[in-house]
Parts: structure tokens; C-alpha cells; sequence
């Protein structure tokens, strides 16, 4: 009896192959495409699709599906709506472009790999109404500005807010007094306006009439990083019961700054000295 010979191993049937005409070809390869060519599967294929892809027959070739918000050749790239600002290698939805996203007061971010809605710049609190440390709204326009716009002092600081003094005493203070003012330095170290330690904080007194700036030395009573850090330093101009000054700037935000000149004070005057001013 006569032997019959195989040229080739014959998938026995489509679906066992992936689906369409196989039946002519070899094991590890297809022809879903039933152009009469047999080619790779994914079985076979060289191909790599990483951990955001996997492989798929189309139009007779095998190639990458990509997951939602990823493309490229293995998958790797990020789409145009998508994002991978947290570097975990797994794209994610993006901010829309559409600025209505959020609503008022309100701006979408996604710089760290998740899409929230955040307050606009200079706006704070837990509805997003009131202005953040650093920021003023001295025309009550309704839109917060940045206290950067102080006389300028040091191009490395960062941040400025013009203080409004005003003697709150009966009797005026005289040059050289020490006075106190409060301020919520926590929330500038939290916003990473600030330094923790305290070493980027300078009182700098500009004279009316355009004399140059003065740093004065200062003192810190009790500890910085609080919600009510108290800093010293002392008077450079008279200041008369209940008048006010604008000539005292707190400057900030300032990452390699060296240890100011600190110094300790005895008496003190509590000012009140706790926004913005104009320039």
C-alpha cells in the first residue's frame, strides 16, 4: 500500500486559527484576510506590544491594539487626550481642553497623573472664593493677584507681599522700635511658597521718595511653619498713633537662600500688618 505524503501541516479549521480561511496554512500562520497569503500570527509574530497593547489580527497582519489613551507601534506613547504626568508608564484621561470643565473659580489639572478640578490661580479656600496667601484683590474686582508687584528686591525671591502697617497704639512709635506682625506662614510652606525653616522670609523697608531698599535683621518669636508665626524687626521711620505705612515689603519663596540675619529683640509692638498693598 502506497503512503500518501504531506507537504504541509493543515490547520484543521478557522476558529481554532483565529478566525477566516486557514485551512492552507501552516501552524503559526494565517490568512484571515483570505487574500490566498499566509502570514504570521500573533503566536509567531516578532511582535511587542508591551504592557499597554496586546496583539490582534487586522486586515490579515498582525499589529497592536493599544489601551484607551494609548498609541505608537508598541503602545508606549501617550494620545493626544491622554497623559502620563505620574510616570507610572499607564496613560490616563487628560484634562480636556474645553475651559468650562470645572466650572467657575475652578481649573482642571492633571499634573499628577489624575484629572481633578482645582482652584484657579490665586484663589482659595474650600470653595475656591477667597484669595490665597501671596495674593491680593485690593479692587475687589474679584480677581486675585500676585503680591509679587512689590519694588523689586533680589530677582531670586519669588514671591513679595507689600504690608500695610498701622500703628494701633496711642503714641507713635519712634525709629528703632521693634514691632510684630502675624502672618500664616504654614500656608506659604504648604503652597511651597516658602521654606520651612524660614530662611527665604526678609523684611526689606523702601523709603518713600525712592532711597534704596534696607533689609532689616529680624527675629522670629516662637517657631515658622505655623498658622500665626510672629516676625520681629525694627522700625526704620516714625510711625504716628493710628497712621499707616506701605513702605515694608515681606519677601519670600527663595529655595537657596542662606540663614538671614536673625537677631533677639526684648520689647515689641503688635502691628497689624496682614495683606497686600498697592505699589
Amino acid at each position: 500500500m502506497g503512503l500518501l505524503g504531506c507537504s504541509s501541516f493543515k490547520v484543521p479549521s478557522a476558529e481554532d486559527a483565529g478566525g477566516g480561511d486557514n485551512t492552507d496554512c501552516e501552524l503559526g500562520s494565517q490568512d484571515e484576510d483570505s487574500d490566498g497569503e499566509c502570514e504570521e500570527d500573533c503566536a509567531t509574530s516578532a511582535l511587542d506590544c508591551g504592557a499597554t497593547g496586546s496583539c490582534v489580527i487586522e486586515d490579515g497582519s498582525a499589529t497592536c491594539e493599544c489601551n484607551e489613551f494609548h498609541q505608537g507601534a508598541d503602545c508606549s506613547e501617550c494620545t493626544d487626550d491622554g497623559q502620563d504626568n505620574d510616570g507610572n508608564g499607564e496613560c490616563a484621561q487628560a484634562c480636556p481642553t474645553d475651559e468650562e470643565t470645572c466650572g467657575s473659580n475652578y481649573v482642571c489639572d492633571d499634573s499628577t497623573g489624575d484629572v481633578e478640578c482645582v482652584c484657579s490661580e490665586g484663589l482659595g479656600g474650600p470653595m475656591c472664593d477667597s484669595c490665597r496667601p501671596a495674593y491680593h484683590d485690593d479692587d475687589g474686582d474679584g480677581t486675585c493677584e500676585f503680591c509679587g508687584l512689590a519694588p523689586a528686591f533680589g530677582p531670586n525671591f519669588k514671591g513679595a507681599t507689600r504690608l500695610v502697617f498701622t500703628n494701633t497704639t496711642a503714641a507713635e512709635l519712634p525709629i528703632g522700635a521693634i514691632v510684630e506682625f502675624v502672618f500664616d506662614h504654614a500656608e506659604l510652606v504648604t503652597n511651597n511658597l516658602s521654606l520651612e525653616n524660614g530662611h527665604d522670609l526678609r523684611v526689606v523697608h523702601f523709603e518713600m521718595g525712592g532711597a534704596a531698599p534696607s533689609v532689616e535683621p529680624h527675629g522670629i518669636d516662637g517657631e515658622t511653619n505655623q498658622s500665626e508665626t510672629r516676625l520681629l524687626f525694627e522700625l526704620r521711620a516714625a510711625l504716628a498713633a493710628g497712621q499707616s505705612t506701605t513702605e515694608y515689603t515681606l519677601f519670600f519663596n527663595y529655595p537657596e537662600a542662606d540663614a538671614p540675619t536673625v537677631v533677639t529683640f526684648s520689647e515689641t509692638h503688635s502691628l497689624t500688618a496682614n495683606r497686600c498693598g498697592g505699589p
